[in-house]
């Protein structure tokens, strides 16, 4: 087991309790210490910044998540009215 710094676990332990809390709030999986690694690297190892870029990240993945459920069921309501069509039709 590696030993990492005290500034370090502290800023992990900060980043996993926010973000974690706002995934509780929000229905979504807890996440685990390699990404707070990832995004506490990508911000040098700033909690406060990590965060909010966390935060960003996961708005966008929702957006998107919105954007493709959205398309699938304007996809599957074309295909219905086609079917609906096809069958009035006989």
């Amino acid at each position: 087991m590696t030993c990492l710094p005290c500034c370090l676990t502290q800023a992990i332990a900060v980043f996993l309790r926010e973000v974690n809390k706002d995934c509780a709030e929000n229905g979504l999986s807890p996440v685990g210490t390699s990404t707070a690694l990832m995004f506490l690297l990508a911000r040098k190892f700033n909690a406060e910044r990590a965060v909010t870029l966390y935060r960003q990240y996961q708005v966008r993945i929702l957006s998107k998540e919105e954007n493709l459920r959205d398309l699938l069921y304007l996809t599957a309501l074309r295909k219905c009215k086609c079917n609906f069509l096809l069958y009035a039709s006989c």
